[in-house]
This record gives structure tokens, sequence and C-alpha cells, in this order.
């Protein structure tokens, strides 16, 4: 019955963290924690490194980290987290499991797909079976970037998303040093 904060000091993106962040509030409202140290706590919260993390603002452009979208499922969500259009960066060491609904989305916000590691050229063969054709296999990382970098000046594109949907081994020892990786190129842009 009573306002905390407003919803817009919420930094991260997608519907499940605003859930997360709502039943954080409650909790520390429950504990007695006055409302503008909760308000105070919320907007200094950019969330956690490699889950829907905003790495940068460049040329109007959302640049996103989702390194530990390691899977389908979790490579949805971030993509339904964020605004459209989308350039999707994605690939890796596939993993086993049902991609159609992560396909779908794809269809439905993403204008371009540029593919990196092992996963590629199967990736690419699942999103000619769809219909869509606008991807790129580009192998690595720092290619892709630059990819994307010369494609936002081309596209009315609104994030840059880095979500593998696969493993990180066949380049990386982890996602968290692929995830790295994608920072240090964006913040190099």
């Amino acid at each position: 019955d009573q306002p905390l904060l407003p919803t817009h000091v919420l930094q991260m993106p997608g519907q499940h963290n605003q859930q997360n962040f709502l039943l954080a509030v409650a909790a520390a409202h429950l504990a007695g924690i006055p409302a503008a140290t909760i308000a105070k706590a919320v907007a200094g919260f950019n969330g956690v490194p490699h889950r829907l993390e905003r790495i940068r603002q460049w040329r109007q452009v959302a640049w996103i980290n989702d390194s530990k979208a390691t899977n389908y499922d979790a490579a949805e969500i971030g993509l339904r987290s964020v605004t459209g259009p989308v350039i999707l960066i994605a690939g890796g060491q596939a993993k086993k499991g049902d991609d159609r609904a992560w396909l779908n989305l794809i269809q439905e916000k993403v204008a371009w797909v540029l593919l990196i590691g092992e996963a590629a050229p199967q990736f690419a063969q699942r999103l000619e079976a769809i219909g869509f054709t606008n991807y790129e296999i580009i192998e690595t990382l720092d290619r892709a970037v630059a990819a994307a970098a010369e494609l936002v000046t081309q596209y009315p594109i609104k994030t840059v998303l880095f979500s593998p949907a696969c493993a990180s081994f066949d380049q990386y020892q982890n996602f968290e040093e692929r995830g790295n990786h994608f920072r240090q190129l964006c913040l190099e842009l």
C-alpha cells in the first residue's frame, strides 16, 4: 500500500530481473530497511557480470554481455529481455537441447546473427531451415564485435547482444573469460 521506489531505477533488463528485484525490495521493506536506503541500493546495482550485463551505450546502441547464457533456454531469456532490433552474437561449443523457441524469437527480434565458434555451421543450418538468412559465420568474438560495430552504422539497431547459447570451451577456458573478452572489445570501440 506504500510506494517504495519507481521501477525505472532498476538497471537490469528482463521481466525475470524485475521480479527478483521486487522480491528483494519487499524483503528489505519487511525487514524494516528505510525506503530511501532500498532505492539507493537498487539504483546502484548494475547487475552481475556476464548475465545481461550492460557494457556500454555506443552509437546509441546498447552493448550487452550475456556470456553466461550457455544453453538455448538462457539465450532465449536474454533475447526476450532486450530491446529490438538486435544484432545477436551466438555460438561456441554447442550443447544438446531444444532450440525451437530460441529460433522463433530470433525471427521476431533479430536483424542479424553473427556466428562464432564450433557451433557456427550447425547454427547456420538451423537458421536456414527456418528461413532466416541475415546471418554470417564470423568465427571469432573479435571479428564479431568489429562486424557488429559496422552493422550498427547501417541499420536501426537498438541492441548488440552477446548471448551465445553455447559453452565456451572451444575458444575460452570458461564463460567468464569469454565475457571479459567481449567486455574489453566493446570498451575499445
